[in-house]
Order: structure tokens, then C-alpha cells, then sequence
């Protein structure tokens, strides 16, 4: 782990955090356990899941990246989810 995180580090990759004073602008409503709650129920994608794409939500982000095709899965299930942006590959093995 410790390579993948000097890797990104050095591509200046940041995961988001609502609790950093320097993120705190891209965040226009509170991650909240209920709207996690609500996307599982409603998608059917693992509560992890859920969390990341609810957090998604309550940014000013238009999309993420992720390499996990159970986000895809979600967000294909309802398009009222942010987009999640796949190398072609993987969303190729998902048809």
C-alpha cells in the first residue's frame, strides 16, 4: 500500500475528506449515514459503496473515477447518480 500511496502522491491525486479545511469548499451539503442508507436500498450496491458515492453526491464535483464496476452498477441504476468514469475496458466487460 505504501507504493500505491507515494504513486498517487506524486500524481497529486487527493482523496476527498469533508473534515479537511482545505476541501471543505467542494462540499455543498453534509454526508449524512441516511442518504448512504438510501442509495443502498435503492441501487443494491454495498454499503462501502453507497458511502463513497453518497459523498459524490454532496460535493460540487460533476463525476469520479473508480476502478470498481459495482459504481458503475449504480449508477447505471439510477441516473440521478453523479457519473462515475471507467477505463474503457472495464465497462466493455460489463456489457
Amino acid at each position: 500500500m505504501q507504493i500505491e500511496y507515494k504513486a498517487l502522491q506524486k500524481l497529486n491525486v487527493n482523496y476527498l475528506s469533508s473534515y479537511k479545511e482545505e476541501m471543505v469548499d467542494l462540499f455543498h451539503k453534509k454526508i449524512t449515514w441516511e442518504s448512504a442508507i438510501d442509495i443502498c436500498s435503492d441501487v443494491g450496491v454495498g454499503f462501502s459503496d453507497a458511502m463513497i458515492l453518497n459523498a459524490l453526491q454532496s460535493t460540487h464535483l460533476p463525476f469520479s473515477i473508480s476502478l470498481d464496476m459495482d459504481m458503475a452498477d449504480a449508477v447505471r441504476a439510477n441516473s440521478n447518480l453523479k457519473d462515475v468514469v471507467m477505463p474503457d475496458d472495464l465497462v466493455d466487460k460489463m456489457s
